[in-house]
């Protein structure tokens, strides 16, 4: 790769990484919802919230998931790629940048 673009394209493209932020969990796409009418910074507060609440790493480091979101989510428990990238994945839905 020649360019951060082409870093940035390669990342969002792959299984282990960028689809995982768009991957749908119906409870935390509700909680997003009920959300709607609070200020950006009330909705990222909240939503870090959540995340923190909801979810226990299991001290593995990178910036790849091992089984995805969606077992996070199942489970409560995994990596810091899972946890963040459902957190930007939450923080996205709720339209924030």
């Amino acid at each position: 790769m020649r360019s951060w673009d082409e870093v940035s394209k390669e990342l969002y493209a792959r299984n282990d990484f960028g689809r995982q932020i768009k991957i749908n969990i119906d409870e935390c796409s509700d909680y997003v919802k009920s959300l709607s009418g609070k200020s950006d910074y009330d909705r990222m507060r909240f939503i870090h919230r959540f995340v923190i609440d909801n979810t226990t790493w299991d001290g593995s480091r990178g910036i790849l998931t091992s089984e995805g979101v969606k077992t996070l989510w199942k489970n409560k428990t995994g990596t810091a790629a899972e946890i963040n990238l459902l957190l930007v994945g939450m923080l996205q839905d709720a339209g924030l940048e």
